[in-house]
C-alpha cells in the first residue's frame, strides 16, 4: 500500500503553492489548523521522528524531582535521577497503562496512584505489591527487569529538555551544530533562570499560529506600536537541516534600552554579554536575535538577559506557552533588581496579550478559509521564514 504523502494531506495545489518563491507562494490551507486528522499526523511525525522541546532543566532542579508533560498526544515524565541526570520515560505504568504522575512531585521512586507498582528513578521496577495476594509481592516466572518504564531519548540545549521519540534522530549536539557556532560568542553557559514567576498561559488556537505570529515582524507597527519596526539590515537564518529559523535583528540604542530597561533613556541595570557591551558603550546599533528551534521553542536574546519560549500543543486548538528569562550571574536573583526583573517579565506578557485577538481570530478564520479553499499570502521581505516554516510542516506531515 502506497504511503500517503504531503500533497494527498494537504491537497497538491497547497503544496505547489508552498513551493514558490515568497512573493508567489501560498500558505498552508485552513484546514492545516482545525482538522483533528492532521493534527494526529504532525503528532505521528514532526512530534516524533526528530527532537522537540518537552520541558526545562530548571524546572526539576534536585534529585528526586518530577514532572509530567501533556504534548502533541504524548504523556511523558521528566525525572531528575540520583546522578543528577535528567531522564524521560512515557508517564505511563507497565501494569494497566494508568497515568503515573500528575504535575509535580518529588521522591526517591515513582509510585503508581493505582495499585502502587513502583519504579526507581533510573525506570526500574522495585515494587509490585500484593501482587500474589496479601502481603505476596513476587510472582514466579515474571521478569520485572522486562517490566520497567519506557525511556524517551533526552538531553539539554541550555535550561531547554528535548526529546526525541524515535529514539533514531542525530545527537541533539549534532542538531544544532550551527546554533551553537552562532551563539557562541554569548556567555549563555552563565546565566541563571530568574526567580519571576511566569505562569503558563492557555491560548486558544492552534500552536502553528502561536509560531507563524512570533516569526515576523510586520504586524508590529498595528499590533506592538510600543516596539520598534526591524530596519532593512534585518538577515534572516536559516539551517539547512531545519533545527532552526530565525532572524538578527539590528536594534537602536533607544529600542534596546526600551526592551532592556523599559526605558529609552535609562540604561539597563544588568550585567551585559561581553560581545554586546562594545557597541552598548558606543551608542551603536546592537544585535537582537529570535531563533525559534524547530517545531516549538523560541530563543530571544538581549545584551542584558535571554529568553527561552516553551510551545506546548495539546489539541488542534488548544497550545500553552511557557517563558523563563534568564540574567548574567546574580543578577537573576538580586533583590536589588526584583522590581527591574518584574517589569521585563511585564513588558513580554503584554506583547503575548496584545498578539491573542488576532491569533484567535486567525483561528476562527482557517475554519473559513478551508470552506472556501482561501490561499494565504507571504511579504518576501518580513515573511521569509514563515514560509519556511509552513514548508517545515508540510514536508514532513505524512502518514
Amino acid at each position: 500500500m502506497r504511503k500517503a504523502t504531503s500533497a494527498d494531506i494537504l491537497g497538491n495545489d497547497s503544496l505547489e503553492g508552498l513551493e514558490k518563491p515568497t512573493a508567489l507562494a501560498t500558505g498552508l490551507p485552513g484546514q492545516a489548523y482545525t482538522d483533528q486528522a492532521i493534527f494526529e499526523l504532525e503528532q505521528k511525525s514532526i512530534f516524533t521522528n526528530s527532537w522537540f522541546a518537552a520541558g526545562y532543566s530548571s524546572d526539576i532542579p534536585k534529585s528526586g524531582d518530577k514532572k509530567s508533560v501533556t504534548i502533541a498526544g504524548w504523556e511523558l515524565l521528566l525525572v531528575r535521577g540520583k546522578d543528577n541526570n535528567v531522564r524521560c520515560f512515557h508517564n505511563i505504568c507497565s501494569h494497566r497503562g494508568s497515568k503515573l504522575v500528575e504535575g509535580c512531585k518529588s521522591g526517591n521512586s515513582i509510585s503508581c496512584p493505582y495499585h502502587c507498582w513502583t519504579y526507581n528513578l533510573d525506570g526500574e521496577l522495585i515494587g509490585t505489591p500484593h501482587l500474589g495476594g496479601p502481603g505476596v509481592s513476587d510472582v514466579e516466572g515474571m521478569d520485572r527487569k522486562s517490566l520497567g518504564l519506557r525511556q524517551v531519548r533526552c538531553d539539554t540545549w541550555q535550561d531547554l529538555l528535548f526529546v526525541d521519540i524515535s529514539g533514531e534522530a542525530p545527537s541533539l549536539a549534532d542538531h544544532f551544530t550551527r546554533l551553537n557556532c552562532l551563539l557562541a560568542d554569548y556567555e549563555l553557559d552563565e546565566v541563571t533562570v530568574a526567580d519571576v514567576a511566569v505562569p503558563e498561559t492557555e491560548l486558544p488556537f492552534n500552536w502553528k499560529l502561536l509560531v507563524e505570529g512570533g516569526i515576523e515582524s510586520y504586524h508590529l507597527p498595528w499590533v506592538h506600536p510600543q516596539l520598534e519596526l526591524p530596519p532593512k539590515e534585518t538577515s534572516v537564518l536559516v539551517d539547512e537541516k531545519d533545527a532552526y529559523i530565525g532572524h538578527k535583528i539590528p536594534l537602536s540604542i533607544e529600542e534596546m534600552r526600551r526592551r532592556a530597561a523599559n526605558s529609552e533613556t535609562e540604561a539597563s541595570p544588568f550585567p551585559t554579554f561581553r560581545k554586546m557591551k562594545i557597541n552598548l558603550e558606543n551608542n551603536e546599533p546592537i544585535n537582537f536575535y529570535i531563533i525559534f528551534l524547530m517545531p516549538n521553542a523560541v530563543v530571544l536574546l538581549f545584551p542584558n538577559y535571554f529568553i527561552l519560549n516553551l510551545i506546548r500543543p495539546v489539541s488542534v486548538t488548544k497550545t500553552f506557552q511557557t517563558r523563563k528569562i534568564y540574567y548574567l550571574g546574580d543578577a537573576a536573583v538580586s533583590p536589588e533588581l526584583s522590581v527591574k526583573r518584574e517589569e521585563i517579565a511585564e513588558v513580554w506578557k503584554n506583547v503575548l496579550a496584545q498578539d491573542i485577538p488576532f491569533l484567535v481570530s486567525a483561528q476562527e478564520m482557517a475554519a473559513v478559509r478551508k470552506r472556501m479553499n482561501f490561499p494565504t499570502r507571504f511579504s518576501p521581505f518580513w515573511e521569509i521564514g514563515l514560509h519556511r516554516f509552513q514548508k517545515y510542516v508540510a514536508r514532513n506531515i505524512t502518514l
